[in-house]
């Protein structure tokens, strides 16, 4: 599922689509790899995720796992955020900082995502990074 912004309901149209597709027999788990909130949960590994994919797996009829959610920022001022990897405070980063920081971390999953025959749902801000991100025309 991808969107143009936050908060334009894409995890709640997830949510739905988890349960719709769970009910139908497929094995679905939500997915984000990384999110930017407040609000998070406590998972059944004793970790914290977003509170987004916490409702997703409920949709799926799942306990929620860190692994649905390897990287979690709480934004703590204008330029930074506490770091999350894996459910577990890594601790106070600025934007730069924590840019270098995930371009030298493996968030490797413990084996929840890589199961057979699961589908995975999951929501991006993609279309307008897909836009800037194209070579300019000279």
């Amino acid at each position: 599922m991808q969107g143009t912004t936050s908060d334009d309901g894409k995890s709640t149209l997830v949510a739905g689509q988890c349960r719709v597709l769970c009910r139908r027999g497929l094995k679905v788990v939500p997915f984000k790899p990384q999110n930017m909130a407040l609000n998070s949960a406590v998972t059944v590994d004793g970790g914290e995720i977003d509170r987004a994919q916490a409702v997703q797996a409920e949709g799926c009829g799942l306990t929620s796992h860190t692994d649905m959610n390897p990287g979690l920022l709480k934004p703590n001022s204008d330029r930074g955020c506490q770091v999350i990897i894996h459910g577990k405070v890594v601790g106070n980063q600025e934007a730069c900082a924590y840019h270098d920081y995930k371009k030298n971390s493996v968030w490797c999953g413990n084996g929840l995502m890589a199961a057979p025959l699961k589908l995975i749902c999951g929501t991006v801000i993609l279309p307008i990074w897909a836009l800037l991100m194209q070579p300019i025309a000279r």
